[in-house]
Protein backbone atom coordinates (compact mmCIF):
# COMPACT_ATOMS: atom_id res chain seq x y z
CA UNK A 1 0.00 0.00 0.00
CA UNK A 2 1.72 3.45 -0.99
CA UNK A 3 1.87 6.40 1.48
CA UNK A 4 -0.99 8.27 -0.64
CA UNK A 5 -3.82 5.18 0.17
CA UNK A 6 -2.50 4.26 3.82
CA UNK A 7 -4.72 6.78 5.59
CA UNK A 8 -4.10 4.04 8.83
CA UNK A 9 -2.03 6.47 10.53
CA UNK A 10 -4.02 10.00 9.35
CA UNK A 11 -6.73 12.16 9.64
CA UNK A 12 -9.65 11.30 7.76
CA UNK A 13 -9.40 14.12 5.05
CA UNK A 14 -12.47 17.06 5.65
CA UNK A 15 -13.94 16.74 2.42
CA UNK A 16 -14.45 12.82 3.18
CA UNK A 17 -16.72 14.16 5.66
CA UNK A 18 -18.13 17.09 3.66
CA UNK A 19 -18.70 14.39 1.13
CA UNK A 20 -20.70 12.25 2.88
CA UNK A 21 -23.25 14.44 4.58
CA UNK A 22 -23.57 16.49 1.37
CA UNK A 23 -24.87 12.71 -0.07
CA UNK A 24 -26.87 12.29 2.06
CA UNK A 25 -28.49 15.71 2.45
CA UNK A 26 -28.50 15.82 -0.96
CA UNK A 27 -30.61 12.39 -1.36
CA UNK A 28 -32.88 13.24 1.71
CA UNK A 29 -34.04 16.91 -0.14
CA UNK A 30 -34.28 15.63 -3.40
CA UNK A 31 -36.78 13.02 -2.31
CA UNK A 32 -38.35 15.65 0.31
CA UNK A 33 -38.82 17.98 -2.76
CA UNK A 34 -40.86 15.31 -4.68
CA UNK A 35 -42.90 15.03 -1.50
CA UNK A 36 -43.87 18.86 -1.65
CA UNK A 37 -44.49 18.61 -5.66
CA UNK A 38 -46.86 15.88 -5.10
CA UNK A 39 -48.73 17.71 -2.74
CA UNK A 40 -48.60 20.76 -4.69
CA UNK A 41 -50.42 19.26 -6.84
CA UNK A 42 -53.15 17.73 -5.15
CA UNK A 43 -53.53 21.15 -4.05
CA UNK A 44 -53.82 22.34 -7.80
CA UNK A 45 -56.55 19.40 -8.06
CA UNK A 46 -58.46 20.39 -4.86
CA UNK A 47 -58.44 23.92 -6.29
CA UNK A 48 -59.96 22.93 -9.52
CA UNK A 49 -62.41 20.38 -7.22
CA UNK A 50 -63.71 23.81 -5.30
CA UNK A 51 -64.37 25.46 -8.42
CA UNK A 52 -66.45 23.22 -9.79
CA UNK A 53 -68.50 22.93 -6.88
CA UNK A 54 -68.58 26.95 -6.66
CA UNK A 55 -70.83 26.33 -10.08
CA UNK A 56 -73.27 24.20 -8.24
CA UNK A 57 -71.54 20.51 -9.02
CA UNK A 58 -71.85 17.92 -6.37
CA UNK A 59 -68.76 16.67 -4.94
CA UNK A 60 -68.21 13.37 -4.26
CA UNK A 61 -67.19 11.94 -1.20
CA UNK A 62 -64.85 9.71 -2.55
CA UNK A 63 -62.36 11.68 -4.16
CA UNK A 64 -61.88 13.57 -1.24
CA UNK A 65 -61.38 10.96 1.03
CA UNK A 66 -58.76 9.79 -2.24
CA UNK A 67 -57.31 13.17 -2.15
CA UNK A 68 -57.06 13.19 2.17
CA UNK A 69 -55.47 9.98 1.88
CA UNK A 70 -53.04 10.63 -0.69
CA UNK A 71 -52.10 13.99 1.49
CA UNK A 72 -51.44 12.13 4.68
CA UNK A 73 -49.81 9.26 2.77
CA UNK A 74 -47.04 11.98 1.66
CA UNK A 75 -46.96 13.72 5.17
CA UNK A 76 -45.92 10.65 6.69
CA UNK A 77 -42.80 10.29 4.39
CA UNK A 78 -41.82 13.90 4.77
CA UNK A 79 -41.98 13.74 8.34
CA UNK A 80 -40.43 10.71 9.13
CA UNK A 81 -37.41 11.82 6.32
CA UNK A 82 -37.67 14.98 8.99
CA UNK A 83 -36.81 13.17 11.89
CA UNK A 84 -34.04 10.90 9.91
CA UNK A 85 -32.11 14.01 8.57
CA UNK A 86 -32.42 15.32 12.28
CA UNK A 87 -31.21 12.44 13.47
CA UNK A 88 -28.33 12.15 11.24
CA UNK A 89 -27.27 16.49 11.65
CA UNK A 90 -27.05 15.87 15.24
CA UNK A 91 -24.60 12.57 15.29
CA UNK A 92 -22.11 15.17 14.78
CA UNK A 93 -22.62 17.29 18.38
CA UNK A 94 -20.04 14.88 20.14
CA UNK A 95 -17.22 13.19 18.96
CA UNK A 96 -18.05 10.37 21.37
CA UNK A 97 -21.42 9.38 23.49
CA UNK A 98 -23.22 7.08 24.29
CA UNK A 99 -25.60 5.53 21.84
CA UNK A 100 -27.52 2.84 20.84
CA UNK A 101 -26.00 1.31 17.66
CA UNK A 102 -29.18 -0.32 16.47
CA UNK A 103 -30.77 3.32 16.21
CA UNK A 104 -27.79 4.33 14.36
CA UNK A 105 -27.66 1.80 11.72
CA UNK A 106 -31.37 2.07 11.62
CA UNK A 107 -30.92 5.57 10.80
CA UNK A 108 -28.28 5.94 8.48
CA UNK A 109 -29.62 2.70 6.33
CA UNK A 110 -33.21 4.47 6.60
CA UNK A 111 -31.44 7.45 4.50
CA UNK A 112 -29.85 5.43 1.92
CA UNK A 113 -32.78 3.65 0.85
CA UNK A 114 -33.84 5.98 -1.98
CA UNK A 115 -29.99 5.75 -3.18
CA UNK A 116 -30.59 2.03 -3.47
CA UNK A 117 -33.80 2.30 -4.42
CA UNK A 118 -32.26 4.20 -7.76
CA UNK A 119 -30.53 1.06 -8.46
CA UNK A 120 -33.09 -0.75 -8.41
CA UNK A 121 -31.53 -2.33 -5.14
CA UNK A 122 -33.61 -3.49 -1.52
CA UNK A 123 -31.83 -2.68 1.54
CA UNK A 124 -33.13 -5.67 3.84
CA UNK A 125 -32.57 -4.56 8.01
CA UNK A 126 -32.20 -6.64 10.79
CA UNK A 127 -31.84 -5.44 14.14
CA UNK A 128 -31.71 -7.01 17.56
CA UNK A 129 -35.45 -6.75 20.07
CA UNK A 130 -33.04 -4.82 22.73
CA UNK A 131 -30.25 -1.87 22.83
CA UNK A 132 -27.25 -2.43 21.54
CA UNK A 133 -25.73 0.65 23.67
CA UNK A 134 -21.98 1.27 22.29
CA UNK A 135 -19.35 4.46 23.53
CA UNK A 136 -17.78 5.61 20.67
CA UNK A 137 -18.45 8.95 17.52
CA UNK A 138 -21.57 8.45 16.50
CA UNK A 139 -21.07 10.32 13.05
CA UNK A 140 -17.80 7.91 12.25
CA UNK A 141 -20.03 5.02 12.52
CA UNK A 142 -22.42 6.39 10.02
CA UNK A 143 -19.69 7.49 7.97
CA UNK A 144 -18.36 3.88 8.31
CA UNK A 145 -21.43 2.26 7.51
CA UNK A 146 -22.08 4.46 4.24
CA UNK A 147 -18.63 3.90 2.66
CA UNK A 148 -19.35 0.16 3.24
CA UNK A 149 -22.45 0.86 1.63
CA UNK A 150 -21.71 3.00 -1.04
CA UNK A 151 -19.17 0.55 -1.92
CA UNK A 152 -21.51 -2.37 -2.03
CA UNK A 153 -23.97 -0.22 -3.92
CA UNK A 154 -21.67 0.54 -6.64
CA UNK A 155 -20.49 -3.19 -7.44
CA UNK A 156 -24.45 -4.93 -7.02
CA UNK A 157 -26.39 -5.40 -10.08
CA UNK A 158 -29.92 -4.24 -10.48
CA UNK A 159 -32.56 -6.36 -8.26
CA UNK A 160 -30.00 -7.28 -5.49
CA UNK A 161 -30.97 -7.50 -2.21
CA UNK A 162 -28.40 -6.04 0.22
CA UNK A 163 -28.25 -7.17 3.72
CA UNK A 164 -27.24 -5.31 6.64
CA UNK A 165 -27.41 -6.92 9.92
CA UNK A 166 -26.81 -6.09 13.23
CA UNK A 167 -26.07 -9.00 16.02
CA UNK A 168 -24.81 -8.40 19.91
CA UNK A 169 -23.24 -10.35 21.50
CA UNK A 170 -21.45 -10.37 25.20
CA UNK A 171 -18.61 -8.40 24.70
CA UNK A 172 -18.71 -6.68 21.05
CA UNK A 173 -21.91 -6.01 18.46
CA UNK A 174 -21.14 -7.42 14.71
CA UNK A 175 -22.96 -5.73 11.93
CA UNK A 176 -22.54 -7.79 8.66
CA UNK A 177 -23.22 -6.17 5.32
CA UNK A 178 -24.11 -8.29 1.89
CA UNK A 179 -24.70 -8.17 -1.20
CA UNK A 180 -26.72 -11.06 -2.35
CA UNK A 181 -26.36 -10.71 -6.40
CA UNK A 182 -27.41 -12.78 -9.34
CA UNK A 183 -24.30 -14.34 -11.16
CA UNK A 184 -20.49 -14.39 -10.64
CA UNK A 185 -20.06 -11.83 -8.36
CA UNK A 186 -16.76 -9.29 -9.29
CA UNK A 187 -14.33 -7.87 -6.94
CA UNK A 188 -14.84 -6.95 -3.83
CA UNK A 189 -15.00 -3.53 -3.45
CA UNK A 190 -12.21 -1.48 -1.57
CA UNK A 191 -14.03 2.01 -0.01
CA UNK A 192 -11.50 4.15 1.43
CA UNK A 193 -10.70 4.99 4.86
CA UNK A 194 -12.74 1.77 6.63
CA UNK A 195 -9.82 1.18 8.06
CA UNK A 196 -8.87 4.50 9.93
CA UNK A 197 -12.54 4.40 10.75
CA UNK A 198 -13.15 1.43 12.55
CA UNK A 199 -9.92 2.21 14.32
CA UNK A 200 -10.70 4.99 15.64
CA UNK A 201 -14.38 3.35 17.19
CA UNK A 202 -12.37 0.71 18.44
CA UNK A 203 -13.50 -1.45 16.29
CA UNK A 204 -12.44 -3.60 13.23
CA UNK A 205 -13.00 -4.60 9.72
CA UNK A 206 -13.13 -7.55 7.51
CA UNK A 207 -14.13 -8.15 3.78
CA UNK A 208 -14.49 -11.17 2.23
CA UNK A 209 -16.32 -13.26 -0.29
CA UNK A 210 -19.22 -16.21 0.96
CA UNK A 211 -19.97 -18.17 -2.16
CA UNK A 212 -21.20 -15.62 -4.59
CA UNK A 213 -22.12 -12.66 -1.44
CA UNK A 214 -19.83 -10.15 -0.88
CA UNK A 215 -19.64 -9.47 3.44
CA UNK A 216 -17.91 -6.72 4.67
CA UNK A 217 -17.95 -7.22 9.02
CA UNK A 218 -17.81 -4.75 11.54
CA UNK A 219 -17.07 -5.47 14.80
CA UNK A 220 -17.56 -2.60 17.67
CA UNK A 221 -17.08 -3.37 21.49
CA UNK A 222 -20.47 -3.19 23.24
CA UNK A 223 -20.71 -1.24 26.90
CA UNK A 224 -21.38 -3.89 29.97
CA UNK A 225 -23.34 -2.65 32.59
Amino acid sequence: MSPDTDTSHTDLPLHEGLAFTGAITASVTHELNNILGTIDQIAGLLEDLAFTAGQGEPIRPEMMNSYAERINTQTTRGMTLVRQLNAFAHSGDHPETEFDLGNAVENLTGLMRRLAGMQRIELAVTLPDDPVIVRCNPFFLRHLLFLALRGLLASARQKTTLEVALVAREERAMITLQAVREGTPGPIPQPGHLAWLASRLSGEYTEQLDGENIVFCFSIPVLTR
